[in-house]
């Protein structure tokens, strides 16, 4: 009969090939006939833990440590263990505890490490990796982690040495090639970095942190196409989590009816920035339900393009047939720089509290100017984009400025330590409470001349409303804002202002205090003091010119749906750009009147679909109509396509002539032909 000492080396074998059942049944075996065995019990939670079932590892190895309260081992383990159910103290305890054991317990001085770094104890961790390498300076895990608390601690070129040297002892080691390309994309050097995340997938294709990383740095390099394809990858990363759906994913093809749903993810300025496309993908023709946040609807419930608004969290969805994330849109219907949907607004205030909000700030003849410092510090990426408010005290130096405070929540505080350097009117803490998020703050920037903020959902709101807005990009910019720009094709009306170095603001501060100096002088600046009416209008180029002429509710509604059809068919790239751009334009012109509507709103989105399937049979007369003239067959196939094409044309003419009864349009288009149904009779 086999010896405990015999099982326990047969089990030890089992457990190292990764026969972790077997192992753990030999284990148990052990602990069965001698229950004072502290190895079997340490093993035993060490299988425990490495099959997911933390809980009872803790509970495993702590047992063996109370049999054994000698071996630095078990303590090591307890604190991977407490690692892995989140208890970081109680991991850093343990990590001390076996280092008092065991003083040169290499893993236990890098475990430790990691576990204050998760503290936010920087300068400890840092030791404790320095003392790992201390005893054996030739381990590579120890060179990467001391290089991650470097680069949050912002030495960067300490972090750059640390990753080098890690390569140098292991140079097949995907983590510090990733980290690497991390702090170069850091430094701005971009063209170094990207071919470093793309060895570290190559050595690990699943790697899924080297996908995203890549994607944003490809997005940020304005490589759109290849950036679409890997910002797939946030999934994995759970970057955002996603709900199960058990229907397909979009593929953008035409809907020709069906239901789609656009899943809002991320922060409330991606949402803001990315709703855009909503119009677009109404376009495909189909029927278009938004879950989101349950505090962008009475914003969303302006946005063209939304047939239903579904708050999230909340009730169960409705049906639908395919689905999209919101961010993915851009990757689905193929987005270049050159195709941005950047035509603005498509976000609208609420009339009634834009006239309100002028109503209330009427009596200041200032420069008014809308503030915010700081963004929400629990979106991902967040870090390095909010300000100190006192960075903005450059612009109290400017005479005939108004500052009204736009920051809500977290950082208003700031507002009474800078009280007597910058004089910042806050709306009595009014913005908002009692309309719904973001209601009254977009109201109040239709009645500023400009809007100055740090990298926050406002900039977002403001360059979707199409007021004018100056944006404070750190040196580490996101990828949106693209590479060295100071203008945006997301938003024509937002100018960025970018750091130079990494974490100084100062610079920043005085050329914004500068340019606003030379827009205050100059007052009569067409962007600063253009008409709300003419804010409201999409910003035109450099070279370019536009005609506004008033015309029927009817003829709006039917080029709308024209463009639609357009933007589902055509495939050249620069077409489609120049499609896009009308159908934003007019689908936001449109938006406020089909809002009008009230109550009659369904009856009205009954007639535009009924229009946009006439105008789709048009569309395909026309094409089978050339291809008989192309084939040069003018038999029957020919009459019946020339004649069906006055029943539709009567029928489209009948359905403008509903809407603008339904609308009350001023105009009204009139036809003087022969009702080609009544000649039939």
């Amino acid at each position: 009969m086999a010896t405990p000492s015999q099982i326990l080396a047969s089990a030890v074998q089992q457990h190292q090939s990764g026969r972790l059942e077997q192992a753990e049944q030999l284990y148990r075996q052990i602990i069965q006939a001698e229950p004072k065995h502290a190895d079997a019990w340490h093993l035993l939670g060490v299988v425990a833990s490495q099959s997911g079932r933390h809980a009872e590892a803790a509970d495993c190895i702590g047992r063996a440590i109370a049999l054994n309260p000698k071996a630095a081992a078990f303590y090591g383990n307890l604190g991977n263990v407490y690692t892995s159910l989140g208890k970081i103290e109680e991991a850093v305890n343990a990590f001390q505890q076996a280092l008092r054991l065991k003083p040169d317990f290499v893993d236990a001085h890098l475990n430790l490490g990691i576990a204050l770094k998760d503290q936010g104890q920087l300068d400890e961790a840092v030791t404790c990796f320095q003392q790992a390498l201390g005893l054996q300076a030739d381990h590579p895990v120890a060179h990467n982690n001391l290089g991650i608390v470097y680069r949050e601690q912002g030495k960067h070129e300490a972090a750059l040495d640390c990753y080098r040297q890690a390569l140098r002892l292991k140079p097949r080691f995907p983590d510090a090639l990733n980290n690497l390309a991390n702090v170069l994309n850091d430094l701005g050097r971009l063209e170094e970095a990207i071919p470093l995340y793309r060895q570290a997938i190559a050595l690990q294709p699943d790697f899924a942190e080297a996908h995203l990383s890549l994607a944003t740095a490809l997005l940020l390099a304005g490589d759109l196409q290849a950036g679409w394809a890997e910002y797939e990858w946030r999934f994995v990363c759970r970057r955002p989590e996603l709900p199960e759906f058990y229907k397909p994913r979009w593929d953008g093809s035409p809907l020709n009816g069906r239901t789609i749903l656009l899943y809002g993810e991320q922060g409330l300025g991606d949402k803001l920035q990315f709703m855009r496309y909503a119009c677009l993908v109404k376009a495909r023709g189909g029927r278009v339900v938004v879950a989101c946040n349950h505090v962008l609807q009475d914003l969303f419930s302006r946005c063209a393009g939304i047939d239903q608004f579904i708050p999230i969290p909340g009730p169960d969805l409705p049906p639908f047939d395919v689905y999209a994330p919101l961010l993915s849109l851009p990757g689905i219907l193929g987005t270049t720089e050159e195709t941005i949907p950047g035509d603005v607004p498509y976000l609208f205030a609420d009339p009634q509290l834009v006239q309100s909000w002028k109503e209330k700030l009427s009596g200041n003849t200032a420069f008014k100017i809308g503030i915010v410092w700081q963004g929400s510090a629990s979106t991902y990426g967040a870090q390095g984009r909010s300000i100190s408010l006192k960075q903005f005290a450059p612009l109290g130096q400017v005479d005939g400025i108004q500052l009204y405070s736009l920051q809500r929540g977290k950082g208003s505080e700031q507002l009474a330590e800078m009280s007597d350097q910058l004089q910042v009117d806050e709306f009595d803490g009014r913005l908002d409470e009692n309309t719904g998020a973001f209601m009254d703050t977009a109201a109040v920037m239709m009645n500023l001349d400009l809007v100055i903020t740090a990298d926050t959902s406002i900039a977002h709101l403001a360059g979707g409303l199409g007021v004018p807005v100056w944006v404070a990009i750190p040196f580490l910019s996101d990828w949106r804002w693209f590479v060295g720009r100071e203008d945006t094709p997301w938003y024509p009306t937002m100018r960025l202002f970018r750091q130079t170095r990494i974490g100084d603001w100062e610079p920043v501060f005085q050329r914004i205090a500068e340019e606003l100096k030379r827009h205050v002088a100059a007052h009569a600046e067409p962007l600063l003091t253009a008409s709300r009416e003419e804010r409201a209008m999409p910003a035109k180029s450099a070279g370019t010119s536009a005609v506004f002429v008033e015309t029927s509710i009817g003829e709006l509604v039917d080029k709308i749906t024209i463009l639609q059809i357009k933007s589902a068919r055509i495939d050249d790239p620069v077409k489609l750009a120049n499609v896009r751009r009308e159908l934003a334009t007019l689908t936001a012109a449109f938006e406020p009147v089909r809002q009008s509507a009230g109550q009659s709103i369904g009856q009205l989105d009954q007639f535009i679909e009924q229009l946009m399937s006439v105008n789709e049979a048009l569309w395909q007369i026309e094409d089978d109509i050339r291809d008989c003239e192309r084939e040069q067959d003018f038999g029957p196939t020919f009459v019946e396509l020339a004649r069906s094409v006055y029943h539709q044309n009567d029928r489209r003419a009948a359905l403008k002539r509903e809407i603008n009864e339904l609308l009350g349009s001023r105009l009204v288009e009139e036809k003087s032909y022969r009702d080609y149904a009544a000649t039939q009779a």
